[in-house]
């Protein structure tokens, strides 16, 4: 049975370490936990039975070659007078065990040679490709497929090698071609997939780094997937719900510009019928054109804008102050921490490295900071909980069901609650504030087309009593 080394802390905070054997490390972890450990670190022990074995087969097989070079030679000497044909007898007793012998070498040799030269042979790896771009839904179905595979036994290198044909698009493509021929150069799946900044996120990075490391890389694609639909779910909803007020400011653009161009069209005015229309409407036009584009650009550069130190931490701090929007940016951030630190911990990956995982995967600079700045505490003996509220960057619900699953010994069930009820929130508030959106874009047209009603009739009263005093 394999044994695990471990080290933890009990309830009262104080380092513990030990052996523990189990039939596989989630087995170690559960039996772990039962003894109400919180586990920082939990790696298997290697016997040294088979290095032992492969060391010594040699040595049996080169002792009998010593023997034959050296040692029989005066025992086949001592017979030469008894027998007359002796000569004969030593040609073919020293020809006949040297073919036999001789054989036994060479094979190890060769079996040795080939795995020997086979590590420095690696692929090189792929180079950053900061501009390829996969939608929610195109990754929610590659880690779907990736969780069939990997689920079914197939290895990951033949998975990713079979998505580089089938992937939902050809972003994916192609980066599971080059992800396939990385990790059957060496490489892990993590490392390769940080070669694609802007289409596998933080979140997927880490996610995967912990199923690596804990044996679980199936569970973590289906949570993926998982995650992915429920975003994809999101934009559909935010859609759905800003398709009424998008309406509305086109109409209010489009409606009151065709009553020029109809007046230019039936001769009332002298004016080009297009020329009218478009001196009315174009500014407008252009407006809404401008903020859209610049919509789109900040969406497509967020992603490289996020590499950024000084700028990112900047943005990041200022999303997490704005009043309605900060509560769901701190949401969002607090959830992808927790998510990763859950599976992570459910690993047995030790404490530093959980944090600089969950940090990176949370998405916001200035939350990551602070989690890295625990570090510290956490390492001289103080709680996980306790060091992540000095922060003020976690709601308070959170913190408390992390302390919780940090006294009972399921944190990484706590921590995936904990996750699944900020994005939860989240999304609520996210859905508040768009209907909210509806109805002021509504009471602001409303208004613009007041003023442009009571404009109209304005000047055309002051026409009329001009006319009348004239």
């Amino acid at each position: 049975m394999p044994t695990f080394a471990y080290q933890a802390r009990d309830k009262a905070g104080q380092p513990v370490s030990g052996m523990r054997e189990a039939s596989d490390r989630q087995a170690a972890l559960e039996a772990l936990r039962g003894l109400e450990l919180f586990v920082t670190n939990l790696s298997q022990v290697k016997k040294p039975q088979a290095t032992q074995s492969v060391s010594a087969t040699p040595i049996v097989e080169a002792t009998p070659i010593a023997n034959i070079a050296s040692a029989p030679e005066p025992a086949r000497v001592a017979p030469v007078p008894r027998t007359g044909s002796t000569p004969v007898e030593m040609s073919t007793a020293t020809a006949a065990p040297r073919p036999a012998t001789a054989p036994n070498p060479t094979p190890a040799v060769e079996t040795r040679t080939p795995a020997a030269e086979t590590k420095p042979v690696a692929a090189p790896a792929s180079a950053v490709q900061p501009w390829m771009r996969a939608g929610a839904k195109e990754s929610a179905l590659f880690f779907r497929q990736m969780y069939s595979m990997l689920n079914a036994g197939i290895s990951l290198a033949f998975a990713l090698q079979t998505m580089g044909g089938n992937a939902p698009s050809a972003a994916l493509r192609s980066a599971c071609q080059a992800m396939s021929r990385d990790i059957a150069g060496g490489r892990t799946w993590s490392e390769s997939m940080g070669n694609y900044p802007t289409l596998f996120p933080e979140l997927a990075v880490g996610m995967i780094n912990a199923g690596e490391k804990g044996g679980f890389l199936d569970r973590v694609c289906l949570r993926l997937a998982e995650y992915g639909e429920r975003d994809y779910e999101l934009q559909q909803m935010v859609k759905r719900e800003t398709w009424y007020p998008k309406l509305l400011i086109f109409a209010s653009i489009l409606i009151p510009s065709v009553v020029p161009l109809v007046l230019a069209g039936i001769g009332v005015t002298k004016e080009n019928p297009f020329l009218a229309w478009l001196a009315n409407a174009g500014p407008q036009l252009l407006i809404v054109g401008a903020a859209w584009g610049a919509w789109k650009w900040a969406h497509f550069m967020s992603p490289v804008v996020a590499r950024a130190g000084t700028l990112r931490w900047t943005l990041d701090s200022l999303k997490l102050r704005v009043p309605i929007a900060g509560k769901t940016a701190r949401a969002l951030a607090a959830a992808k921490f927790c998510r990763v630190m859950g599976a992570s911990y459910a690993a047995g990956i030790g404490t530093v490295q959980t944090l600089n995982l969950a940090a990176n995967a949370c998405g916001n600079a200035a939350m990551a900071e602070g989690a890295r700045r625990v570090i510290a505490r956490v390492e001289a003996g103080d709680g996980l909980t306790d060091s992540l509220a000095s922060t003020g960057y976690f709601p308070t619900v959170a913190l408390h069901m992390m302390r919780t699953g940090e006294s009972s010994g399921n944190l990484d069930q706590q921590l995936d609650k904990v996750a699944d009820f900020l994005e939860a929130d989240a999304e609520t508030t996210i859905k508040q504030s768009i209907t909210v959106l509806g109805q002021i874009v509504f009471l602001l047209i409303a208004a613009k087309i007041g003023f442009q009603v009571i404009s109209f009739w304005g000047g055309y009263l002051g026409g009329l009593m001009q006319e009348a005093g004239g």
